[in-house]
């Protein structure tokens, strides 16, 4: 039997994601700066890439990242991104 993931739950009830609690949201300003709310803490962390936890993974990849800001719910990378991935 396939798990309904809180995605699913959007889609049959049309409603945007971003409602869902705990849902990371990732937010990329031209190819120098993210933003990622609901993040799950740093899993790795490198200038190559960095993994974050939680329900649900996420990996920025680029050049030159680093963190700029961070606290419980919201966190800042910089650098020059070259993909954001949900796994």
């Amino acid at each position: 039997m396939k798990r309904t993931t809180p995605e699913d739950f959007a889609d049959v009830f049309d409603i945007p994601a971003q409602v869902i609690p705990g849902v990371p949201q990732i937010t990329i300003t031209g190819r120098r700066r993210v933003l990622i709310e609901n993040h799950g803490g740093i899993v790795k962390y490198s200038p190559t890439l960095i993994e974050l936890g939680g329900k649900y993974r996420v990996i920025i990849r680029g050049d030159g990242l680093r963190l700029l800001a961070m606290n419980k719910k919201d966190m800042v990378i910089a650098g020059s991104v070259l993909s954001a991935e949900y796994v």
